[in-house]
């Protein structure tokens, strides 16, 4: 839900898909940077742009210090 991802900009998350991508992925891992009603914008090694009908699971990733 929106509230989630307003919630968690900025930090680190993992995006699982439906099916591969264009590049062949099927998940990604970074930082939230945006979203709106059709895309979700995270920053891993470049910016990346997903159509959110072709998201399965969005999932915050927490470090755990020692």
């Amino acid at each position: 839900k929106d509230k989630h991802l307003e919630k968690n900009k900025g930090n680190q998350v993992q995006i699982k898909l439906f099916k591969k991508d264009e590049k062949g992925n099927k998940s990604y891992i970074g930082e939230l940077q945006e979203f709106d009603s059709e895309t979700i914008t995270i920053k891993a090694e470049e910016e990346i742009k997903i159509e959110r009908k072709d998201i399965a699971l969005i999932k915050t990733i927490y470090e755990w210090g020692n």
